[in-house]
């Protein structure tokens, strides 16, 4: 099992959705033309989507609040200075600031109308702040 997988499951208050299949991860990808993370796809297939302790990432899900297809076209409509390979892996609801991750597994923050910065290197560093 992947281990941002395994750390994740552990957290305080974890829930989660059913497991995402490799053929609706696959569609999310094409709709949004951004690769996903090795990580972020070991997550959907886990869980489909999760929450935890007032976090709640973006995953495959029927539910526009947490669908990461939904929320990463939105966003992007919304701030012009993102680039087309990021996706949306949390809306904090503070400040605006919304969480990105690239394909490589690179965690991005933006606000509105300002480019991405990059701060963490993987999910799992997102995740252990």
């Amino acid at each position: 099992m992947n281990e941002f997988v395994k750390i994740l499951k552990n957290k305080p208050g974890f829930v989660h959705m059913a497991p995402a299949s490799e053929v609706s991860i696959n569609e999310a990808e094409k709709q949004i033309v951004a690769k996903f993370s090795d990580d972020f796809r070991a997550y959907l297939s886990a869980y489909g989507c999760a929450s935890w302790a007032g976090h709640e990432l973006t995953g495959i899900s029927d539910y526009d609040q947490i669908n990461v297809v939904r929320i990463t076209l939105e966003e992007r409509t919304l701030n012009p200075k993102i680039p087309s390979d990021l996706y949306v892996i949390e809306q904090t609801h503070i400040d605006d600031i919304v969480v990105w991750q690239d394909g490589s597994g690179q965690v991005y923050y933006s606000q509105p109308k300002r480019p991405p910065v990059q701060r963490f290197a993987s999910l799992l560093e997102y995740i252990s702040q």
